[in-house]
């Protein structure tokens, strides 16, 4: 099995970040992490291109239009008025070479408001991206601290097996001389069999978030990371904003939003390009053609310039069913925007009070540890000088497993926590 070292605790973190975020980084993983390889992220690149070169298009329409047009074609006529006049049939080559232009002058807003459409829709598309990236990047940061924290609970489930182990072995010493009785083998045995399960599970634990933080890195799925530990690490720190400037900063820069009001601008604008059909059009154009029967090239040229007005008079109510739809679009755009805007309000302020809740839990959890430590080796002396009893060793050993689960839990909650603060609220706090 494959095995990669990773230096430079939380840092490392970031360096995933980076990469995920397409920004520049070296190491040993700037090879195989590119955007190419996360399919979320490719496609919204090409999203984002489909929008760009929608409006390049928009641009194009207010420019001129030149066209060409060549035909050559056999034809034959027949001419005659029988009996009078015998029928006679004549056949000619017939050529006609011609250049068209066309240039909009005066569209009613329909070519502005499809160009400014355009603009809010690459912007969509763009902040889209920014949003898919930082979710690429909240999923491998949750994932790799899966990965720690599930290797420290298989540690600590592995002390426990072995001093369990211990015990076991030290009751069978004490039974062969007489001061412990078969109870005491038993319960200790079954106390051992449910800790096995228990390090099945967490091996197993292990196994699965590794896979995961490998598929998410586009590392071979049997490649063992060393990852250092980032709990404990200077560079985690609690933020010190309240969650009303947490509230202010998410709905200033978070790209959803920012992508969200700019769908609004788009159907705006499709909301006004669809009320330029009332209005007439008026284009400049121009042609030039030379045709002639049995010669080629043809000589015979004729030309024209001028201004062509369109104006609907009657659509049947077309147009105005097209309006119809563009507003109901843009207020259904509208209220989308609200809803999005509710959640990302409440999303911000549920992980600012799980991060104060998380912090709040380890230093409680820190001083129940210390508590559990003490019993824990106060159970064991009084057993070993035979005044306590095998149930009060086992019982304070679980208690301390415990304990020491809910500590370790806690400590990555609160790294957990900040970072799903940080992708709420749209930056690293």
């Amino acid at each position: 099995m494959k095995k990669s070292k990773c230096g430079g605790g939380f840092l490392e973190l970031q360096k995933f970040a980076a990469l995920l975020r397409l920004e520049a980084g070296g190491g040993s993983y700037g090879e195989t992490t590119t955007h190419k390889n996360h399919g979320v992220v490719y496609q919204g690149l090409a999203q984002v291109e489909g929008a760009k070169a929608k409006l390049n298009q928009a641009q194009a329409n207010f420019g001129p239009q030149l066209s060409f047009s060549a035909t050559a074609a056999p034809t034959s006529s027949v001419t005659g008025l029988p009996p009078l006049i015998p029928l006679q049939t004549v056949q000619y080559n017939y050529y006609e070479n011609e250049f068209q232009l066309s240039l909009p002058l005066y569209s009613g807003g329909k070519l502005e408001n499809q160009l400014d459409q355009q603009h809010a829709e690459v912007t969509v598309s763009e902040k889209n991206l920014s949003n898919t990236k930082e979710q690429l990047v909240l999923d491998t940061t949750l994932t790799y601290i899966n990965v720690l924290e599930s290797q420290k609970l298989l540690a600590l489930t592995q002390e426990s097996y072995d001093n369990t182990n211990k015990h076991l072995h030290n009751v069978k010493e004490r039974f062969v001389v007489g001061v412990a009785i078969r109870t005491d083998i038993l319960r200790s045995e079954v106390e051992l069999a449910n800790i096995t399960q228990d390090l099945i599970k967490a091996r197993n634990a292990c196994k699965l978030n590794m896979l995961t933080l490998n598929s998410l890195l586009k590392l071979p799925l049997a490649t063992e990371l060393e990852l250092p530990d980032i709990v404990g690490s200077d560079i985690i720190t609690t933020p010190s904003v309240s969650v009303d400037e947490c509230v202010k900063t998410a709905l200033a820069i978070h790209p959803q939003l920012i992508g969200g009001k700019a769908g609004i601008a788009s159907a705006r604008y499709a909301f006004e390009a669809s009320k330029s059909g009332r209005r007439p059009t008026l284009t400049l154009f121009g042609y030039y053609d030379w045709a002639e029967s049995d010669r080629f090239p043809p000589h015979g040229d004729n030309w024209q310039v001028g201004l062509s007005m369109n104006f609907n008079v009657l659509d049947s109510g077309l147009i105005k069913g097209q309006v119809r739809q563009s507003k109901a679009t843009l207020e259904e755009t509208e209220a989308r925007y609200q809803k999005l805007q509710d959640d990302m309000v409440l999303e911000v302020q549920q992980a600012w009070f799980n991060l104060m809740e998380a912090k709040e839990r380890s230093v409680a959890a820190q001083m129940v540890l210390e508590k559990a430590q003490e019993d824990y080796h106060m159970a064991e002396e009084r057993y070993e000088v035979g005044v306590g009893t095998n149930i009060d060793v086992l019982d304070a050993q679980e208690a301390l497993v415990k304990s020491r689960t809910n500590y370790i839990q806690s400590e990555y909650d609160v790294v957990r926590d900040q970072a799903k603060l940080s992708k709420a609220v749209g930056k690293r706090l």
